[in-house]
């Protein structure tokens, strides 16, 4: 299995303006997160929609969250409404309004 390659990962994190999307940190190290794990998503594994740039830390917090390694994008939704109504990131609203219709649009491919 193969996810992104570097090149796909530049390509991300310039789409996320090179900042983690939940705590907007531009000073820890960012990584890039599959929406649908590529262990259990493997036909989304490089799929540019799937994947979403993460500061460490944050990156982390998910997979605290969400342990097992099958997270699916409709997980990372849950745990989004968690960051917000545990008063962590104010940002976690707006970043569930922009990522709910990619989990859909990704969702969608999975049936094709």
């Amino acid at each position: 299995m193969r996810g992104f390659s570097d090149e796909q990962k530049r390509t991300i994190k310039k789409r996320d303006n090179d900042c983690c999307q939940l705590c907007s940190s531009s000073k820890r190290q960012r990584q890039i997160h599959h929406l649908f794990s590529q262990s259990s998503y493997p036909l989304l594994a490089n799929v540019l929609l799937n994947g979403l740039t993460l500061c460490e830390i944050c990156h982390a917090k998910f997979h605290d969250f969400c342990p097992n390694g099958t997270n699916s994008g409709d997980d990372f939704l849950i745990f989004l409404d968690d960051q917000f109504n545990s008063h962590r990131f104010t940002n976690a609203r707006r970043l569930k309004k922009r990522i709910a219709p990619i989990v859909r649009e990704l969702r969608f491919l999975l049936l094709i």
